[in-house]
């Protein structure tokens, strides 16, 4: 017996897509919180047009495969690092990692293995922090249309061991508030305050 080949056959992931019946897509974020993500890569965008930092969007690897059903489907290896790397030209040259995260309400879990803001991401972004380099955290809310910057170090400070942070906490901690500002035309999350 002769198996489809993933990439011609009529279940490929790309003609699934092309029909309307799209294969599975990257687990762990909602459309809303994958579109704060695009906003902020075309923030990083105008930045470097502006030649203040390059920053860049890091993407899970993608693979190809068939699940038990023999259907095909798209996965994505676990993303270890943050959401956007890259090098600040000013104030002064560093190196930036910033990881972006977006709820509908005005709480997010913390300390968890699968959401809101990981153990994991916490302890890889503090041990940076500690090293020298600049880490930031970005949270939007969305029904309240905040956006929340605080470093790793500031986070865990302020908070501890708690399983949520909320706006009351950010307000309390006087995280800073990010700010949209008109750039030509557009509108852009200015999380670096150099717009």
């Amino acid at each position: 017996m002769v198996q489809d080949n993933l990439f011609t056959s009529n279940k490929s992931p790309l003609n699934q897509f092309m029909s309307g019946d799209e294969p599975k897509k990257r687990g762990g974020g909602s459309r809303e919180g994958l579109e704060f993500e695009n906003e902020i890569e075309r923030a990083c965008f105008m930045y470097q047009t502006l030649k203040l930092a390059c920053i860049e969007r890091r993407q899970p690897k993608a693979f190809l495969g068939r699940g038990k059903d023999n259907k095909p489907f798209v996965g994505y290896a676990k993303k270890t690092g943050s959401d956007f790397v890259g090098g600040l030209l000013v104030p002064e040259k560093n190196t930036l990692y910033l990881e972006v995260k977006s709820t509908v309400g005005g709480s997010i879990d913390m300390w968890q293995e699968n959401s809101g803001i990981k153990r994991h991401q916490l302890e890889i972004m503090k041990w940076l922090e500690e090293c020298g380099f600049i880490c930031i955290f970005l949270w939007e809310i969305r029904e309240s249309k905040l956006v929340y910057k605080f470093t790793p170090l500031e986070l865990i400070n302020g908070v501890g061991g708690s399983k949520k942070l909320t706006i009351h906490n950010c307000e309390e901690l006087k995280f800073q508030k990010v700010l949209r500002k008109k750039q030509g035309v557009n509108f852009y999350w200015d999380f670096l305050n150099l717009l």
